[in-house]
């Protein structure tokens, strides 16, 4: 195995192909990784859900980083816009990116700017993960 990290990016314009090509982006890299079926399929997801962010929310383009080491990604979205994310339940006016980004990533976060325009917003993934995680969609 594989232990130097691995780190690539994209520049994603503020179009509606944005979350597609996060999504193939993402995909392609873990599967070059070696990352499982449901790590690669989990990892498109929420990558394409926190680019849509920035699109609607922060009304901006976005850069997709993603780095792997020790068997483990970290997949970060950066946008320019105002505001935090929340966490919130989701309904009829959407609210599923962090909230699908909260049941599946190992871990996520949002780091703020330095100069108060932007943030970004990260989460890790295990390469090898499994559907384990799901099980808390139904607790």
């Amino acid at each position: 195995q594989e232990t130097g990290v691995r780190i690539t990016g994209r520049q994603l314009g503020a179009s509606r192909q944005a979350p597609a090509v996060a999504r193939q982006f993402t995909r392609g890299f873990l599967a070059d990784m070696g990352a499982s079926t449901w790590c690669q399929q989990a990892g498109e997801l929420m990558a394409s859900e926190l680019v849509t962010n920035a699109l609607v929310h922060a009304k901006s383009a976005a850069r997709l980083w993603i780095s792997v080491a020790d068997g483990i990604a970290r997949i970060e979205v950066t946008d320019d816009g105002p505001g935090d994310p929340v966490l919130r339940d989701p309904g009829p006016e959407g609210g599923y990116g962090l909230w699908l980004t909260d049941m599946l990533a190992q871990s996520w976060g949002v780091i703020p700017a330095a100069r108060d325009l932007g943030k970004t917003v990260w989460f890790s993934i295990s390469l090898s993960g499994s559907r384990q995680f799901a099980s808390r969609l139904v607790s």
